[in-house]
């Protein structure tokens, strides 16, 4: 598996953006084995912005920036197998769903040195 990222930041915030991409798949374009336009690439990421509202305290002579931040996920996912009874495809998606987010949140976190009281 191979993942393509791109990420951009600027005064508003930042944002990360990547795709998974099957390692052999894209030899096969690179190579001209395959044509690039029929790989599906199903980009998703993270964008952190400020929220529009600033909090300093005067009772804190450390200067510390108290502005808050909104975290926007987005995900893609190509669904594709046999079908299963929908309520069991339901409830293994919604597993699924909430696992990666799960993950994605921690290690955003994890990134960025966020402690959980904040």
């Amino acid at each position: 598996m191979m993942i393509i990222q791109d990420s951009f930041r600027d005064a508003l915030g930042g944002m990360v953006v990547y795709a998974p991409v099957d390692l052999n798949t894209a030899s096969a374009a690179v190579s001209g084995q395959v044509n690039p336009s029929g790989i599906p690439i199903l980009p998703s990421g993270f964008i952190i912005s400020r929220d529009g509202h600033h909090f300093t305290s005067p009772e804190l002579e450390d200067g510390s920036d108290y502005s808050k931040s909104l975290l926007t996920v987005a995900f893609q996912i190509l669904v594709s197998g046999p079908t299963l009874s929908g309520d069991l495809q339901i409830e293994e998606s919604t597993t699924t769903v909430n696992t990666l987010i799960t993950s994605t949140l921690q290690r955003i976190k994890v990134m960025l040195n966020c402690n959980e009281g904040k």
